[in-house]
C-alpha cells in the first residue's frame, strides 16, 4: 500500500488537431519512448485520410 497519494497525469490535447483522442493514439502507438516517430506516423496517416474524408470523424468512428 502506498504511503501517499499519486498525482494523475493530465493529457494535453494534440497541437495540430486539438484533440485528446489523437494524443492518446500517439501515446499508445509510441514504442520505446520515441514520441516524435509516433507523431510522424500518426500525422502522416491522418494527412493521407484527409484527402478522402475528415480525419477526426474517421477516428471517432473507428474508436466507437
Amino acid at each position: 500500500m502506498p504511503r501517499h497519494q499519486y498525482k494523475r497525469i493530465t493529457v494535453k490535447p494534440d497541437p495540430i488537431y486539438k484533440s485528446f483522442e489523437v494524443t492518446k493514439l500517439i501515446n499508445y502507438s509510441m514504442y520505446g519512448g520515441k514520441k516524435s516517430v509516433a507523431e510522424q506516423v500518426i500525422y502522416g496517416v491522418l494527412e493521407e485520410v484527409k484527402k478522402e474524408e475528415e480525419p477526426l470523424k474517421l477516428l471517432h468512428r473507428a474508436i466507437s
